[in-house]
């Protein structure tokens, strides 16, 4: 599916990134717990976080804050926004998601603020517990 397909399916807001796997072959993979609270198809009876994993196929990551950030393997990123971004007009133009977080290392440091946008052809979500 396309971003933009995903983004009018699925809010992010609220979400939390538990892994984030950047390969060099221009593949990532984020493993999320998914924040049933802010989905349109909500109910009472369903947990508050669901398991996703999202993979964006042929990407490209522009760290918007100029600091290095590239991922992490230590920690978590609470979402605080998300958003859809095209690289241009055109129609070929490859989509986006801004998402901005807020990733605690787990250290003494505490919480950062990161902005990045993925830049990607296509996305493929795998949703593990498939009662959703």
């Amino acid at each position: 599916m396309t971003i933009k397909e995903f983004m009018m399916k699925y809010s992010l807001y609220g979400s939390v990134i538990t892994a984030w796997n950047w390969a060099k072959s221009h593949r990532l993979v984020l493993e999320l717990d998914l924040s049933n609270l802010n989905q349109n198809d909500y109910t009472e009876d369903q947990d508050d976080f669901r398991p996703i994993i999202l993979i964006f196929e042929n990407c490209t990551i522009v760290d918007e804050l100029n600091e290095g950030f590239d991922g992490f393997s230590n920690g978590d990123a609470r979402i605080i926004e998300a958003s859809t971004i095209r690289k241009s007009a055109s129609s070929t133009a490859k989509q986006g998601i801004k998402l901005v977080m807020m990733h605690d290392n787990y250290d003494v440091t505490g919480e950062k603020l990161v902005s990045v946008i993925v830049f990607a052809k296509e996305l493929s979500m795998i949703v593990p517990d498939a009662k959703y």
